[in-house]
């Protein structure tokens, strides 16, 4: 079996309590914010006029003044209940525990869906494993939004671990 080093998160987060009561009610163990669960469906129904599930893109992934343009397209909704069921059936605390390894946190200084409030929560659980970056000016979309930033904190981070 392949051993691992180090793992990489992106706009993940965890709180001391689980919201399980729905899938797409969160994101780890943070519950998404009530008011920004009916848009992640929205955003990814094509029966719904663009101009829609833009600002539905925009207010739920996407930083204030980025372009939620390139996620019009490339939504699968059997990809997305398959991503549901898997998350549905996944253990969250052995997720999100990642075995014993270190962990490189990214998180998008703007994601609506993981607060800000919660940004210290894996680290506070895991201690000295979490080493946390934060990415200005993204949302929850952050590779799209800040691809050159999330890769130089993933080349970092793992140039680091190799020392």
């Amino acid at each position: 079996m392949p051993r691992f080093a180090a793992l990489v998160i992106l706009c993940a987060s965890t709180l001391a309590q689980a919201d399980t009561s729905a899938l797409n009610h969160r994101i780890g163990r943070a519950p998404v914010p009530a008011e920004l669960r009916p848009l992640i469906g929205e955003s990814a129904d094509a029966s719904l006029p663009a101009a829609e599930r833009l600002g539905d893109l925009q207010r739920a992934f996407f930083a204030p003044g980025n372009d939620p343009s390139s996620w019009l397209t490339g939504w699968y909704p059997a990809v997305q209940k398959m991503e549901n069921a898997a998350a549905g059936r996944t253990p969250q605390d052995e997720f999100i525990r990642a075995g014993t390894v270190s962990i490189l946190d990214i998180q998008a200084a703007d994601d609506t869906l993981v607060p800000h409030q919660n940004s210290r929560d894996l680290q506070n659980e895991l201690g000295s494993r979490v080493t946390i970056a934060v990415i200005d000016h993204a949302g929850h979309a952050l590779p799209v939004e800040r691809p050159p930033e999330v890769a130089q904190a993933i080349t970092a981070y793992l140039a680091e671990q190799n020392h």
